[in-house]
């Protein structure tokens, strides 16, 4: 398949996700942010590389008026690295990243947080805001998909291959963390 097919492609699907993508929002996000009263709502968006966590979260930014807030934002924000291999690096700095994670949540009242790669940060997070008010939402996608996304995205952070990148992510928790939360998510097919 040529690169202008795959464009095509990817533009085709993109168009189909964000109308999927509004309609489960209406659906499962029945309450408005405005109208919840002292508490807050946190939806956590997981899957492996390139499954269309971003895409999702600003979609559901603009379906509810809630805020964005992506992990490898807060993780460069503590440890002060840049690149897709040095943040994959950054496991045993957990509890910092939980924290300021924590307080930039705090500061709204909906968010959606993509990017989570451990167990402990998704533990830290629902301990503080209560497992009630915490949606959590695996995005799968298939291995080829991922791969024709990831090669197709012109990111400065990604210094490494796709293979490399799946399999770092996995070492740093990302799969136990699907196994162990594998009853608390919505699974979502995204392609």
């Amino acid at each position: 398949m040529n690169k202008s097919r795959v464009k095509f492609f990817l533009m085709k699907k993109k168009r189909f996700f964000y109308r999927k993508m509004k309609r489960f929002i209406n659906k499962k996000m029945k309450v408005k942010p405005k109208l919840l009263v002292g508490n807050r709502r946190v939806t956590l968006l997981f899957g492996k590389i390139c499954s269309g966590k971003s895409t999702f979260a600003k979609t559901a930014v603009e379906a509810t008026g809630g805020t964005h807030i992506t992990v490898s934002d807060i993780v460069k924000k503590v440890s002060g690295k840049v690149t897709r291999s040095e943040l994959q690096t950054t496991a045993h700095m957990d509890v910092l990243i939980s924290e300021e994670l924590i307080n930039e949540i705090a500061k709204h009242d909906y968010v959606f947080v993509d990017g989570i790669r451990q167990k402990s940060i998704v533990h830290n997070v629902c301990k503080r805001f209560g497992v009630d008010n915490v949606m959590m939402i695996w995005l799968n996608v298939p291995d080829e998909m991922r791969r024709l996304r990831f090669e197709n995205r012109r990111v400065k952070k990604d210094d490494i291959t796709f293979e490399e990148a799946d399999y770092r992510d996995n070492k740093l928790g990302l799969e136990e963390l699907q196994k162990s939360l594998k009853k608390s998510y919505i699974k979502l097919n995204n392609y």
